[in-house]
């Protein structure tokens, strides 16, 4: 079983900044995983004025 618990989930518009996610894995044996990794959202576009 995959379970998310940290971060932003799939599909979500993520804002400038950086956003840890986490995800935990087990399988019926009762094993345990974990990855853990950022997502850096820059912004690169010169302000406008109006």
């Amino acid at each position: 079983m995959l379970t998310q618990v940290s971060g932003l989930p799939s599909g979500s518009i993520f804002p400038v900044g950086t956003i840890n996610n986490t995800f935990v894995v087990s399988d019926n044996a009762g094993n345990t995983a974990s990855c853990s990794f950022a997502v850096t959202v820059n912004d690169v576009e010169d302000p406008t004025v109006s």
